[in-house]
Formats: C-alpha cells, structure tokens, sequence
C-alpha cells in the first residue's frame, strides 16, 4: 500500500472557513494564575480593533455567514433552565461566548454573589462557578457561610455545578491566599 501525501483540501472538497496565525502584537497581559480582567485593563478598545480587522483578514466569511444565520434550534422551544452564574469580585472573568451559548441554548443566567447573597437564585437547574479571584478574597468567601452551606447543598442534592479555575477553588474545602490565612 503507498500512501500519497498529494491530497489537498479542494480534492477532499472541504472549505477553509479561516486560517489565524500568531500575531504577537495581539496581547492580553497576565499575572499569577490567569489573565488579568478586563475591568482592569485599559487598552482594550485598540485590542478588539486588531481582533476585529483580523477576523475581517482571516475568516472565509463566504462560508462561515450561512452557518451562523442557519440554525436547527429555531425550531426549539424549550422551558428556560435556570442557572445561577457566581458573579461579583472574586468571580468576574467568564468567556462571552460561553454565556452567549448557554442563553442560544434557552438557558436564564440569573447573577448571583458568593460574597453577598446568603442564599442562591429560587429554582435553579444548575449552578456556573467562573474565573476570577477567590483567592484574593478567601477571607470574604470564608465569613460567607450560609452562601457556602446554599451552593454545597445545591450540589449535593443533584443540582449539576460547572466549575472553572476559580470556581473550582470556591468549591474546595478551604482556600489559602497568599499570606497563608485560610
């Protein structure tokens, strides 16, 4: 059997819908453990006018357009599922996209604050923990309890729990910050 490395993409007949390369005047700086938010950036109108002329540049819109304007959830017409999404000082850095997801998919995204709600959200099917810094705030997170005690119980009655980076600290036994206090 002889293998052929001569297939191209027109022989397969498959669209390039884009092609990003490495641009390393596009940065978003960072610090200990992750990206810094946006809230504390300040440059940030000049770095979406780069990410935008480089989608103009680099996506193959002739393809992608008809794929983000056809949809087969149109048609859909479900009950909205109620998420509760950990949103305030310690929890703010969360993909657009994602939550942009969750709402195509008929998902409610009701904010809530570990740091100041004693209790979650009424009738939520579901609980999203983001980045953000919960280290920066354990002792805040910690004199929270009956916020803790509400998303422990939540989980351990069924309740499905997404959790990123941060969040998945909050639902740790104990954070320590960086001056060893839990």
């Amino acid at each position: 059997m002889t293998y052929s490395n001569s297939l191209s993409l027109d022989t397969l007949n498959i669209p390039i819908l884009g092609t990003l390369r490495r641009q390393d005047s596009l940065t978003i700086p960072a610090r200990h453990l992750g990206l810094i938010p946006t809230t504390e950036l300040t440059h940030l109108e000049s770095l979406f006018r780069q990410l935008a002329h480089l989608s103009e540049t680099a996506l193959n819109w002739q393809y992608l357009l008809p794929l983000l304007t056809s949809s087969s959830l149109d048609s859909l017409t479900p009950s909205p599922i109620k998420i509760a999404v950990a949103s305030d000082h310690a929890f703010n850095f969360y993909y657009q996209d994602n939550l942009d997801i969750l709402q195509t998919l008929g998902a409610q995204l009701i904010p809530w604050s570990p740091l100041e709600d004693k209790n979650l959200p009424q009738d939520i099917h579901g609980l999203y923990f983001g980045e953000g810094f919960p280290k920066m705030f354990a002792q805040d997170l910690s004199r929270s309890c009956r916020g803790r005690k509400a998303a422990k119980s939540a989980i351990t009655s069924e309740i499905p729990a997404y959790a990123e980076c941060g969040g998945l600290m909050y639902l740790c036994q104990q954070i320590i910050n960086f001056q060893a206090q839990e």
